[in-house]
């Protein structure tokens, strides 16, 4: 049986900084700036939700030249959820057994990111291609020696739960379970949910899951222009 464990969740919003304080706001909690994705045009900020999770906040970097991923945000009215990852250490094993599913794969990519000291983080990524799920089907990634960057910043909140609605729920399921992934999942409109423990109390954060600039690519989010 293939397990993968709730990485991280991702915010976008069309203005960085400006989703960081609304965050901050929203919480009473500061996220701490992670550092720059050189081939993509994006950066982030940081929120541990404790060991192995964590929440990213990220956006485009102002005078420099998007990728897809970052093109994507200048559409986005206010921040919100959008996407979200999976862990494991066996992206190829999982590639087989999800096309032996007839789920396209992309990758694994390697990506990387500086970090605010300066120092190059490194990871390799699995994605889906040509499929209908959006945001509701993750991404996989292998953090390899990398340091996990939950482990790297004080956790301030505490993660609830996760959710996610689609219209076709049952399909849905069926990958996950394939990916031994535990994702709380109903049918309706597409959606992800998350739950928050915070110093302001409870916070719930939300989106579509849509992402139209990947809707039937062969190639990955994160290796595309």
């Amino acid at each position: 049986m293939l397990n993968v464990d709730l990485d991280h969740l991702l915010i976008g919003g069309s203005d960085l900084e400006a989703t960081a304080e609304w965050f901050a706001e929203l919480s009473g909690v500061t996220p701490a700036f992670g550092g720059k994705h050189p081939n993509l045009g994006t950066a982030n900020y940081l929120v541990s939700l404790g060991a192995g999770r964590y929440l990213e906040l990220i956006g485009s970097i102002p005078g420099e030249k998007p990728r897809a991923l970052g093109k994507a945000f200048s559409d986005f009215p206010t921040p919100q959820l959008f996407w979200f990852a999976t862990a494991t250490e066996k992206l190829s094993t999982h590639s087989v057994a999800l096309k032996n599913l007839g789920v396209v794969t992309a990758g694994p990519f390697a990506g990387s990111r500086l970090s605010s000291d300066g120092k190059e983080l490194t990871w390799e990524i699995l994605e889906f291609g040509q499929h209908e799920f959006g945001g509701c089907l993750p991404f996989m990634i292998d953090w390899g020696k990398t340091p996990h960057p939950s482990v790297t910043i004080q956790p301030a909140v505490s993660f609830h739960t996760f959710e996610v609605a689609h219209p076709r729920a049952r399909r849905l399921q069926e990958i996950y379970r394939s990916l031994g992934l535990d994702v709380n999942i109903q049918e309706g409109n597409s959606r992800l949910e998350l739950t928050l423990d915070t110093p302001r109390g409870s916070i719930v954060l939300s989106g579509t899951g849509s992402m139209p600039w990947f809707q039937g690519s062969r190639h990955g989010v994160f290796n595309s222009q």
